[in-house]
């Protein structure tokens, strides 16, 4: 099964990345340091998607700010979609 996790380098990400490949899962890590941010663009995220047979996102945005928040996983998820 082909897997994309969104913010696979993070604290939970790389432990889901880990188990998934250790079932046997393709994984696809998305993150800034594969070059996909999230937060500003949908630069390679067709491709990266393509064949996805599920798709997690552990992503976060650190804020204070409730309205951030929102903002931030509402361009997140959009962008997923």
């Amino acid at each position: 099964m082909k897997v994309v996790v969104a913010g696979g380098t993070g604290v939970i990400g790389r432990v889901v990345v880990e188990r998934a490949r250790r079932r046997g899962h393709d994984v696809t890590v998305l993150s800034r340091g594969s070059g996909h941010d999230l937060r500003r663009s949908r630069a390679g995220l067709d491709d990266a998607l393509a064949g996805a047979h599920a798709v997690l996102d552990l992503t976060n945005g650190v804020t204070l700010s409730a309205r951030a928040a929102v903002r931030f996983t509402t361009t997140v998820t959009r962008r997923l979609l």
